[in-house]
């Protein structure tokens, strides 16, 4: 059972409040930046700087691994005596240990998710609207919940300003207040839009176009003009919010309920574990040491950078902590990977080879977990409880790269090192 430190559980709810709990349940956090010019730079800057320390580090097979006098204990009180000073603004949860963290969510599988929405929602509402277009992609086209809601996302971006105007329109004319209005226009997107793209997709596929091709390009999205858009935002409930954002998860949602509960059992096994702590540790270490050579890019934002480390906050050093937010990430996305490999094969948790760890790593990406299309949600009002759907927009986990690429590499070699370890019960 997870515990969580007062002290630290009362710091972290006064950076939560309503709203940036709704913009963190949408994977985004907005930070002011002094000028255009100066984030841009930077975080180019920043970025292809962490991009070649990256690319040295999933291609460092030659680093020796820790000495084997390491034990479990060890490992994992090492990792948490600097990751738990990571601020929860940053994600890291008030947790009492690191163990609070080695677990991984049960609510990510298509039918609870799906049968959440059908409970909560009415017929007409806007996640019940989402819902009915996700499932008219799978009906008509054959395609994955996960595909479905992609396609979804994809043609909501490129459709939100004639909803915005559609929205716009019934309130001006219909009588409708700001919120009713909104779900009139996802009544809209999912009687007409749906089907119209369908319709166009399906005369692509006639043509001999395959449908991996129409996936992620914006030229198979028609995207309106004109006096047929509006700028003017959605406004949404923050229910409907909620039930909107778990319904776009589906994007990073390939599992199934079996998958998920064996994950759930991957991350009490000693040697999974102290592989992942050993991995993001690992990754910590390898950049502060570029960056101590070269600590003219210290002078550039790190904040896209967050999943992996922050600077100490309480420490005039420039010390890397690790967070330990990635510690879900990880356990999130690859585990139930591994665990779709291993139920593929009949190999028990006792059994696991290296070979198949590394198959994970590239399962994982080849779903594409850790990318998806959000919702931007702006000016909450705690007083209706309300607030602006203003954008939909790509977002990339900034770990995706060493994520996808270091894993294959480092951890079958970090697995093997991990067996050998002291008071490492061994699963069934």
């Amino acid at each position: 059972m997870r515990t969580e430190n007062p002290e630290r559980l009362a710091a972290f709810l006064e950076t939560v409040d309503a709203n940036i709990r709704t913009t963190r349940r949408a994977s985004e956090v907005f930070y002011d930046c002094p000028t255009v010019e100066d984030a841009v730079h930077g975080q180019h800057d920043i970025k292809a700087t962490l991009d070649a320390v990256y690319s040295d580090f999933a291609s460092d097979q030659e680093t020796e691994l820790p000495e084997a006098e390491l034990t479990v204990e060890g490992i994992k009180d090492s990792y948490w005596c600097r990751a738990q000073r990571v601020p929860g603004i940053y994600g890291a949860k008030p947790y009492t240990s690191v163990e609070d963290y080695f677990h991984v969510d049960q609510d990510r599988d298509v039918f609870s998710i799906k049968e959440d929405i059908r409970t909560r929602y009415p017929v007409g509402s806007i996640p019940s609207s989402v819902l009915t277009s996700i499932e008219t992609y799978e009906a008509a086209l054959g395609i994955s919940s996960m595909d479905s809601s992609r396609m979804v996302m994809t043609l909501l971006k490129a459709q939100l300003p004639a909803l915005k105007k559609h929205a716009e329109d019934a309130v001006a004319t219909d009588d409708y207040n700001e919120t009713e209005a909104t779900a009139e226009a996802f009544r809209f997107f999912a009687a007409a839009t749906v089907p119209a793209h369908i319709n166009a997709v399906q005369a692509q596929l006639a043509a001999g176009t395959p449908l991996t091709a129409m996936h992620n390009k914006r030229s198979f999205y028609p995207t309106p003009a004109g006096e047929n858009t509006s700028d003017r935002p959605l406004r949404i409930t923050e229910d409907d919010a909620r039930g909107f954002i778990s319904l776009y998860k589906l994007e990073r949602r390939p599992f199934t309920n079996e998958e998920l509960q064996l994950a759930n059992q991957l991350y009490q096994e000693p040697r999974i574990h102290s592989s992942l702590i050993l991995f993001h540790g690992a990754i910590v270490d390898y950049i502060a040491e570029y960056l101590a050579r070269h600590p003219e890019r210290m002078q550039h934002s790190l904040l896209p950078f967050t999943e992996f480390f922050v600077l100490d906050p309480e420490s005039d050093t420039q010390e890397l902590l690790p967070n330990p937010k990635l510690l879900k990430v990880l356990g999130n996305n690859l585990l139930p990977s591994l665990a779709s490999i291993l139920l593929r094969d009949g190999t028990s948790m006792s059994d696991i080879q290296p070979g198949q760890i590394a198959e994970a790593a590239a399962e994982a990406h080849k779903k594409r977990v850790f990318q998806a299309q959000i919702g931007r949600f702006t000016n909450f009002d705690a007083a209706t409880q309300t607030m602006d759907l203003d954008d939909i927009f790509g977002r990339t986990c900034p770990a995706m790269q060493i994520l996808t690429g270091s894993m294959s590499a480092w951890l079958p070699r970090l697995y093997e090192y991990c067996s050998k370890l002291e008071t490492m019960p061994m699963a069934a």
